[in-house]
């Protein structure tokens, strides 16, 4: 893909393998991308070290004031938000499906979304081709036996929560032609989860900033994986 004029895109968590993924690539493809991090002592070292434009501490809803006025003094615009959950780990037990833990993988998964979306929502409107795209996983489909690591358990519930979500802002935001997707980068048809090799990361990688860079004829509202659409 070749981009004629340099757009601007945030992808909110490259601790994560394939959240480093997507933001190398967009790089790549003439994007100014920043990154958040979570760690707020190496912020200077990782936005230096792979060329990305700069990193924004976007740890909680504390943070977030302060990011947006940085990149607000940066930029004109935002014209695409990558949303990257937390890593599944669990084991698929019930003992797994706990209080805390669930509350714990909502707040990251579902909650910080919501709280990064709604902050920098006003500079994305200004966008002439603003988009939205979550990282999901397969489990989030009701359509789909649950099986597997990322089926069952608390992340299989966040990651649901967090489809349901990308279904509204679709919903929502289209006034603004701002499109709103979900990838599922695992597929899940190996089983295997996104952190598990550079390579699978890499093209995960590609399938979400496909989603990310399509243009006014492109699809909103769609939950896809590599092997093509996935029910809801």
């Amino acid at each position: 893909m070749n981009i004629s004029e340099k757009r601007v895109a945030l992808v909110t968590d490259v601790c994560h393998e394939l959240g480093s993924a997507v933001a190398t690539l967009l790089v790549e493809n003439g994007y100014r991308t920043y990154v958040g991090t979570n760690d707020t002592s190496g912020r200077r070292d990782v936005a230096t070290s792979s060329n990305w434009a700069g990193s924004l501490d976007l740890r909680h809803a504390g943070t977030l004031p302060a990011a947006l006025r940085e990149l607000e003094g940066r930029e004109q615009c935002l014209d695409l938000i990558v949303i990257v959950p937390p890593e599944h780990t669990e084991e698929p037990t019930a003992s797994a499906m706990s209080t805390e833990s669930l509350r714990t993988l909502l707040e990251a998964g579902v909650m910080k979304a919501v709280s990064v979306i709604d902050t920098f929502l006003p500079l994305l409107k200004l966008s002439s081709q603003g988009n939205i795209v979550t990282i999901s996983s397969a489990g989030a489909s009701r359509a789909q036996a649950p099986t597997g690591l990322s089926r069952t358990g608390p992340y299989a519930v966040t990651m649901a929560a967090l489809s349901a979500l990308t279904l509204q802002y679709a919903h929502l935001l289209a006034p603004y032609r701002i499109k709103v997707n979900a990838v599922a980068p695992d597929a899940d048809v190996m089983g295997i989860g996104v952190e598990d090799s550079a390579s699978l990361c890499r093209n995960a990688a590609k399938l979400v900033v496909q989603m990310g860079t399509a243009g006014p004829g492109g699809p909103s509202g769609a939950f896809v994986s590599a092997g093509g659409p996935i029910s809801w």
